[in-house]
């Protein structure tokens, strides 16, 4: 959220998911540089004890992103950064 409010501001330039632009583009505060640019796609883990999955919170969440997620994160990381921080 820091990075946008500082490219709203006019501060430079940022890569954001459509889904967290989309206000800020209809109001006219970001304008899209390259709209037909996407970045690779990258997985999204969801990471939970196992003994939790019977929360049916959780299953609710599970299904949320599952459903509506897919294919929606577009980030420029690359594997060797992600490994970096999870070692």
């Amino acid at each position: 959220w820091i990075a946008k409010v500082a490219v709203v501001q006019g501060y430079g330039i940022g890569c954001f998911p459509e889904f967290f632009a989309a206000g800020e583009v209809a109001a006219g505060a970001l304008v899209p540089l390259l709209p037909d640019w996407e970045t690779d796609r990258t997985p999204l883990s969801i990471l939970y004890p196992s003994h939790r999955f019977g929360n049916p919170h959780l299953k609710a969440l599970v299904r949320f992103i599952r459903s509506n997620f897919e294919g929606f994160f577009y980030f420029p990381y690359r594997r060797t950064d992600v490994a970096r921080f999870q070692a």
